[in-house]
């Protein structure tokens, strides 16, 4: 997974979001920066109709594992749908979250592929990969944090480490 920046973090994904595991102690993560490939193909969700779209080209069956926690959410009983990633992945290398489209449909129960779904456990701007279609990295440093605050920073070098 990938995300951009945002204000004075350097990823997004190093902010809260309640859809994600957030461990009670200190975290550690460190940040990257990838190079994509120019021809790498991202299907884009900037909104409910994207996800529909995705979930209802590429349907699987999740009512087993979803039926409970998404029933109680939105009230309907399914049967619930999310892509097939196996499936997605032979026509797209990653899919992108804009902030828009986790605003506009995150948590929603949708109608797609013959049931419904939900956008859960993303974050804004997170691109998805589903294969490796990086050119080259750079690592920019380590983040140390605290769920309870907003971390420190530590740069590292930033040497291009190309593939190869």
């Amino acid at each position: 997974m990938t995300t951009g920046g945002f204000g004075e973090l350097s990823a997004i994904a190093l902010a809260r979001f309640e859809d994600l595991f957030t461990p009670l102690e200190e975290t550690r993560a460190t940040v990257w920066s990838v190079q994509i490939a120019p021809q790498a193909r991202v299907m884009e969700i900037a909104g409910p109709a994207d996800w529909q779209a995705l979930v209802s080209a590429f349907p699987e069956d999740v009512t087993g594992t979803h039926a409970g926690e998404w029933r109680a959410r939105s009230g309907l009983p399914g049967p619930w749908r999310l892509p097939d990633w196996r499936q997605v992945m032979e026509h797209y290398d990653g899919v992108h979250l804009t902030i828009g489209g986790y605003l506009a449909c995150g948590g929603l129960a949708l109608p797609a592929g013959g049931g419904h779904t939900m956008l859960t456990g993303w974050i804004p701007d997170a691109t998805i990969w589903l294969r490796d279609v990086t050119t080259g990295h750079r690592r920019l440093g380590q983040w140390l944090g605290d769920p309870q605050g907003t971390g420190t920073w530590n740069d590292l070098h930033d040497a291009l480490l190309a593939d190869g």
